[in-house]
């Protein structure tokens, strides 16, 4: 089942649970921030990890924005650092993984160096990784940052996202 959710984590944000996200951003790239921190804000994973790594992979024009880091209201900071899809094992240590613009396959190839055993939240530019196993699907185009949430892949995540995230949702038509 997938839903279609607006990016107003910032209505959720302002109820002190977003994230602090770098001053003097435009609007897109402001909306994409706390879009990301607001979804990584509202997740929970097992052993609740005091500090979460946060990983990038693919061409994004918004790495220099994700990668100026944060703290979660909850005190937990966030680390990013990028990966390569070359590496043995390129999602160890990651909590999450945000992947801009991929080529070919390099979706399923990051979905399948994935170990089954660790929880991790995917965030993905590209709409149609939620066909491929992805969680949260951004729609950059425009401000604010809109998403499709896959809830099949959500439940085999291993992380849980709070039921206000998905109360922003919507039913996509046809989906």
């Amino acid at each position: 089942m997938r839903l279609l959710a607006a990016g107003v984590l910032l209505a959720l944000c302002s109820t002190g649970a977003g994230a602090q996200t770098p001053a003097a951003q435009g609007a897109p790239v402001a909306s994409l921030t706390q879009t990301v921190w607001g979804i990584l804000g509202y997740a929970r994973w097992p052993g609740q990890p005091e500090a979460l790594q946060l990983c990038l992979v693919g061409e994004t024009p918004y790495a220099a924005a994700l990668q100026a880091g944060t703290k979660l209201p909850d005190g937990r900071t966030v680390q990013v650092k990028r990966i390569a899809l070359e590496g043995s094992a390129p999602l160890q240590g990651c909590h999450a993984v945000y992947a801009g613009r991929l080529h070919g396959g390099q979706w399923q190839q990051l979905m399948a160096a994935w170990p089954k055993s660790q929880p991790l939240l995917t965030l993905s530019e590209d709409a149609g990784a939620c066909q491929l196993g992805g969680m949260f699907c951004l729609d950059v185009s425009k401000a604010p940052v809109s998403f499709e949430l896959s809830l099949d892949s959500m439940a085999r995540s291993g992380v849980r996202v709070n039921p206000r995230v998905l109360s922003l949702a919507r039913h996509k038509e046809g989906g």
